[in-house]
């Protein structure tokens, strides 16, 4: 199990075991996503970083969302990650309720200020549709592969 902290902190545990804490994001970390098997989670916080952990709670790669996105977004802030478990695709929601997909090592903003902040995102298995939630209680389903709601 693995919680982010209003902090920016990540907690760890396993069964049993006692609670690991690790400096991670220096804003909130609002988005957790556990990862396929036993191969780790990633982090995202309100910083505009991507952090990816293995199973061993071991820091690896880091993705800055700010650098990586060829366009200027109203927030960096995130609030929901997922990771298509067949092939390591990320949909990433923000505070200013954009959607942004990154395929391989492309980005693109799929939905431009959804109506309020997202806070949770899903895929549906082996579609390409994504159901994402806003703070307003809406959900919204949209098809990734024709890039609308």
């Amino acid at each position: 199990m693995a919680v982010g902290t209003y902090s920016g902190q990540v907690l760890s545990s396993k069964m049993g075991s006692k609670s690991l804490r690790k400096d991670a994001h220096d804003a909130p970390c609002a988005a957790m996503h556990l990862r396929k098997g036993d191969s780790g989670f990633i982090s995202a916080g309100f910083d505009g970083m991507i952090l990816f952990w293995d199973s061993l709670f071991t820091r690896g790669t880091t993705v800055a969302l700010h650098t990586e996105l060829k366009q200027h977004l109203v927030s960096y802030k995130i609030q929901s990650i997922y990771e298509d478990k067949s092939s390591g695709d990320l949909i990433v929601g923000n505070y200013s309720g954009d959607i942004l997909e990154k395929s391989g090592a492309n980005w693109r903003v799929v939905v431009k200020g959804a109506s309020a902040p997202l806070t949770g995102i899903d895929k549906f298995y082996q579609k390409a549709e994504v159901a994402s939630i806003c703070n307003e209680r809406e959900i919204t389903l949209w098809d990734s592969g024709k890039k609308s709601l």
